[in-house]
């Protein structure tokens, strides 16, 4: 029983231990019959060690006793109280000694006290109870069969309770089946068989079979969704072999017992992710993984009021890293980097969006421009530029010579006539511009970026490609789809970064007020009124401020051409157009000046007379409803000849007249009809 075949000899465990030897020599069996404890106690096991043949470990009366010359003389080395056994009625014991160190032993008996199974490492000067508890617990039960793996792992135990397995490195016990239809009794032969990659534990039954159960070499593997979160959320993917039980150690205090779990992280930092698992068979592996957390903080921003046509300069700050704009929701159109953006003229409210982005490195790569070579514009579909994305990274923009202006959409694609993992459609205007495309590319070779639009016409270079263009270890330009090897197509001077974490995206409301609409000026009894009204309005003369005409009417004391501005309560003005303001029919100071008009109302033209101008120098002018001037003219002071107003090619209405001299000024007013 037990470890017993010696080669030459073997061991029978009764009330003594009997040890028969062969003679290869003479071909005659003898026998030796020792009493160890001299208790006529059956014996309870014993384990020739595998390394070392001539140390032999014997359990009888719950006393351990050692042979180092192969079972010719024994020495006590633990008694009942360094073992916690007692003695047993029956010899329902077996024992095992490690394949790999002949200080390792293990007993387990049918004892008569709680203990069952006892262990050792130290070649039996101490000696620990590892009958265990609850999940770990080994039977009162007979022990009717031991073997153990060939790496000296696991030892499997027959009893009539079920078929059991200690881990040697925990210490531990395990229950190796508990299905219902899994035999109680098991017989007295079990042993392990190595097949291939497994090794199979052979058990036999009291009538009921004989029952093989595989042991799976088990490693412990698994992947992550990434190793390097900028949202904190990372998936482990389980790829073990042989685990039927897992524990995750995310590296912050948290755990997880599920096979592939999704762990979220609260914290920046690099964590080592450990799994572990087991067989449940006491068999298990380990493995570690190092995860890069980097949530980047959102900033802070605040809108703006402005009024209808006017721009703004927005401003961000609070977070690390750089800045982008955009003005999508989606932060698919980028529009700005930096910690301000200067909006274009609003004429309503909008919403503009902004993040904190990731410092990493960026660079060029590919042409600058189109001087590698002779080239044209070219119009054929299919063709474009083969890469390798080294690392996941983004293409920021690309530069391009357009024959023609209108929309084309940019395409990368997995490959030649691939899948699309990016797409872009950007209005092209004539010539050379740089369009910002903002293609996250994730890790890969032959990567493929070109037009999908029915219209080319791009500047391509037909001599000069030099291949591959480089930048770092990010990426890689390998050439074109083309037959010719010095062919470029297209997009030069590539702008690439790293790919970069990124905070979420935080709106900017810049809110547009209309204003207080343009007014117009209406004029009543020599009184000039706004026609809409306002907080506050200030009225213009000429062009230059009146003092004091902040109200909604105006009475003038001087003619000329009158303007109005209205300020809404936001601070949001608008200007009327100039209203010509005169005194009709008036001489305004000096002395009295008679002015002729006629005919008066007319179709198309008018003479002017000044019957006492005299020896005065006086100026004609006529103007039009909107104040501006059709005609002025000087009347010398030596002439009286009538003044010819031709508005014969004017417009039907009514238009002022403005007589002036060094001493008066007269107002008044022509009508042409139709």
């Amino acid at each position: 029983m037990g470890d017993w075949d010696d080669g030459d000899r073997i061991w029978v465990l009764s009330r003594t231990l009997r040890r028969i030897e062969f003679n290869s020599s003479t071909q005659q069996f003898s026998q030796v019959e020792q009493d160890l404890s001299n208790s006529s106690d059956y014996m309870q096991g014993i384990a020739q060690s595998h390394v070392n043949p001539d140390v032999v470990y014997a359990l009888q009366d719950g006393r351990v006793f050692k042979s180092t010359n192969r079972g010719t003389s024994w020495t006590e080395i633990a008694g009942q109280s360094a073992t916690g056994m007692s003695a047993s009625s029956q010899n329902r014991g077996m024992g095992w000694s490690s394949p790999l160190d002949e200080k390792i032993v293990l007993f387990a008996s049918q004892s008569g006290t709680s203990v069952k199974t006892i262990f050792s490492n130290d070649g039996g000067l101490t000696w620990k109870n590892v009958t265990g508890s609850g999940a770990n617990y080994f039977p009162a039960a007979e022990v009717n069969g031991m073997a153990g793996t060939a790496d000296g792992t696991m030892v499997f135990a027959s009893t009539n309770m079920g078929p059991y397995v200690f881990n040697v490195a925990e210490e531990k016990w395990y229950p190796l089946a508990t299905d219902d239809d899994v035999p109680v009794f098991w017989g007295q032969i079990v042993y392990c068989v190595k097949y291939g990659n497994q090794e199979v534990v052979r058990f036999s039954t009291w009538g009921q079979g004989v029952w093989d159960f595989r042991i799976s070499a088990i490693t412990a593997s698994f992947t992550a969704s990434t190793t390097r979160s900028c949202d904190g959320q990372v998936s482990f993917t389980d790829q073990s072999t042989g685990a039927s039980n897992w524990l995750w150690d995310f590296g912050d205090g948290n755990t997880s017992t599920t096979a592939s779990p999704t762990h979220t992280y609260s914290s920046n930092g690099t964590y080592t992710v450990t799994l572990t698992v087991d067989n449940g068979a006491g068999s298990s592996d380990q493995t570690t993984q190092q995860v890069d957390v980097y949530i980047m903080s959102a900033p802070t921003a605040s809108g703006a009021n402005i009024c209808s046509g006017d721009s703004t300069t927005l401003t961000a700050s609070g977070s690390t890293g750089v800045f982008e704009w955009f003005d999508d929701a989606a932060g698919n159109n980028r529009v700005g980097e930096g910690s301000s953006y200067i909006t274009p003229a609003l004429n309503t409210t909008t919403t503009y969006y902004v993040r904190a982005k990731e410092n990493v490195a960026t660079g060029t790569l590919g042409p600058v421009d189109t001087l590698i070579g002779t080239g044209g514009m070219h119009a054929s579909a299919g063709y474009g530029l083969n890469f390798d994305a080294v690392q996941s990274f983004r293409l920021r923009s690309v530069k391009v010579y357009a024959g023609s202006a209108g929309p084309r959409e940019i395409v990368v694609k997995d490959g030649v006539g691939g899948n699309v993992i990016a797409t872009k459609t950007v209005d092209l205007n004539l010539g050379e511009q740089r369009v910002i495309l903002d293609f996250d590319i994730p890790q890969g070779n032959g990567r493929f970026l070109q037009i999908n639009s029915a219209t080319i016409d791009l500047y391509r270079s037909t001599t000069g490609g030099a291949f591959p263009y480089q930048y770092g270890g990010l990426v890689s330009i390998t050439g074109t789809n083309a037959p010719s090897t010095d062919y470029y197509y297209y997009f030069y001077d590539w702008e690439v970064e790293a790919e970069a974490c990124h905070s979420d995206l935080i709106p900017a409301v810049v809110t547009v007020d209309p204003g207080p609409g343009k007014p117009t000026i209406s004029e009543q009894n020599k009184v000039l009124t706004a026609s809409i009204p306002g907080v506050t309005y200030q009225w213009y003369l000429n062009g230059q401020p009146i003092s004091g005409a902040t109200s909604q009417s105006y009475t003038p004391v001087d003619e000329g051409d009158y303007t109005v501005e209205v300020t809404d309560g936001n601070g949001c003005s608008s200007t009327s157009d100039i209203y010509p303001f005169v005194f009709t029919g008036i001489a305004t100071s000096g002395e009295p000046m008679v002015v002729n008009v006629f005919p008066n109302p007319g179709s198309g033209v008018f003479m002017i007379t000044i019957p006492d101008a005299g020896q005065r120098e006086t100026q004609v002018s006529v103007m039009d409803h909107s104040g501006r001037v059709i005609l002025r003219e000087q009347m010398s002071a030596s002439s009286n000849k009538p003044v010819r107003v031709d508005l014969s090619t004017h417009p039907s209405g009514i238009y002022f007249v403005v007589v002036r001299s060094e001493t008066s000024v007269w107002y008044g007013k022509l009508v042409k009809g139709r």
